[in-house]
């Protein structure tokens, strides 16, 4: 039997404790948005009005986009875990979906579930698999950091819902992508990987603007709509927030992130001067309830077709007989 060395007993600790420090900051961060919200109602009564008077297509959009950035998720990890094993989609896309939900619990279960998960089945080394994950959050910073200095480059010669902005934003994905492609083909790179990089970097720029639709339907959907250019500031903003270590999904952080960003953005690219904390708390915690309802039943049905791969797995996988002389 193989006992831990002290100095990793101990870091475990310190990692788990963090994780439940951090878990407490981002409910206590999520219940402060509330109070402060109940405490000046008037946003939040005019938010509800127009929530219950929104256009139907609003509302569809609310519920189909946090769906489209657990699959832009799922092809991004999909893609980095191809460096290290065999993954399939379908099981990249059931492991994120139920992290999704999961990752709302202290400790992180689902992120270190989905690494347990690639060792027992894919038999992908965790080390290996916490290398993708950091790839996967670097990444994740570079595009937010690409998307909104474009949004703000572009602001300078153009209004926030200009066209020729929006064009700016997206233009870097399928550059990033070309790239891609350029690097499979060639042969002679150190790192034949290296496309794989790439790759994930172009879907994760997609992903950025998608949460940048988000916004814009969410800030809609409280009676406060603000123009692409500020969408696309949120969503990188926000990204950013997501890497903070101390809490699963953001929660809390995202929140507090929106509330104070959004009143700051230059006018160019919000083009609105009314964008204040109180809008900001609303919006992002529509945004948050539309993705908890989400993950709820989602989650639930990825964790029940894990575990059962897992059973199935386990029961097909030959045990070692060790034989002691």
């Amino acid at each position: 039997m193989n006992t831990p060395a002290p100095s990793a007993a101990v870091d475990r600790a310190d990692a788990s404790r963090l994780r439940l420090i951090g878990f407490f900051i981002g409910l206590l961060l999520l219940a402060a948005a509330v109070v402060t919200l109940a405490r000046n109602s008037a946003p939040l009564t005019a938010a509800a009005q127009s929530l219950s008077a929104a256009p139907p297509e609003l509302l569809a959009a609310a519920a189909l986009l946090p769906i489209i950035s657990l699959l832009l998720t799922s092809v991004s990890l999909w893609l980095l875990m191809g460096r290290f094993g065999r993954v399939a989609y379908a099981e990249m896309l059931a492991l994120v979906g139920a992290a999704w939900l999961l990752n709302y619990l202290p400790f992180w279960p689902g992120m270190i579930g989905r690494l347990a998960y690639h060792r027992t089945v894919n038999k992908i080394p965790i080390t290996s698999s916490a290398t993708a994950l950091i790839w996967a959050n670097v990444l994740n910073a570079v595009a937010a950091m690409i998307v909104g200095s474009a949004a703000l480059l572009a602001s300078a010669a153009v209004e926030g819902d200009d066209w020729r902005l929006a064009l700016a934003v997206a233009v870097p994905a399928p550059l990033i992508a070309l790239a891609s492609v350029y690097a499979r083909r060639r042969s002679d790179l150190p790192d034949p990987h290296l496309w794989r990089l790439l790759a994930t970097l172009a879907v994760r720029t997609v992903e950025v603007q998608v949460w940048a639709a988000r916004y814009a339907v969410c800030f809609a959907l409280v009676g406060s709509p603000i123009a692409w250019g500020a969408a696309v500031a949120l969503a990188a903003a926000t990204q950013l927030a997501t890497l903070i270590p101390l809490g699963g999904n953001a929660l809390g952080w995202r929140e507090w992130v929106t509330a104070f960003v959004a009143p700051i953005l230059p006018v160019g690219l919000s083009l609105t001067t009314s964008v204040g904390l109180h809008t900001g708390l609303t919006a992002e915690l529509v945004n948050r309830a539309f993705e908890i309802v989400l993950a709820i039943p989602i989650g639930l049905a990825a964790a029940a077709w894990v575990a059962a791969r897992l059973r199935h797995s386990k029961a097909t996988t030959p045990q070692s007989i060790v034989t002691r002389p």
